[in-house]
């Protein structure tokens, strides 16, 4: 092989190995994912815009309820499997664990079967 291609096969895999997602990134995804689903992000606009004091309120601790389920959540059922190039998002639930995305070039991909599933809502 020529040194040149090499040499630039070197850099891709330096580029990334370097721009592996952390565990930190990962779980940042799956909580975007989840406030998203559990509409916690539209449930504080509302709050924000009401003129109803106790519907302020009522929200205000719904929010701040929810976001404290999902971040104790994601923090006891989310890890990583590293794999130095790219990294493996994974959920533990009931005892099961399974792969929900992947990490790749400093971003993280949730699978859309997990994305579109239902939360029982």
């Amino acid at each position: 092989m020529n040194t040149k291609v090499l040499l630039l096969i070197g850099i891709v895999l330096v580029l990334f190995a370097a721009t592996n997602p952390s565990i930190e990134t990962h779980k940042a995804e799956v909580k975007q994912m989840l406030t998203q689903k559990m509409n916690l992000e539209e449930i504080a606009t509302e709050t924000a815009e009401s003129e109803d004091t106790f519907e302020q309120v009522g929200n205000a601790i719904g929010t701040t309820l929810g976001l404290a389920f999902v971040d104790k959540m994601i923090d006891n059922a989310i890890s990583t499997d590293s794999y130095v190039l790219f990294s493996l998002t994974k959920a533990t639930w009931e005892g099961k664990e399974k792969v929900i995305g992947y990490g790749l070039l400093g971003n993280v991909f949730i699978f859309d079967e997990v994305k579109n599933a239902d939360l029982g809502q």
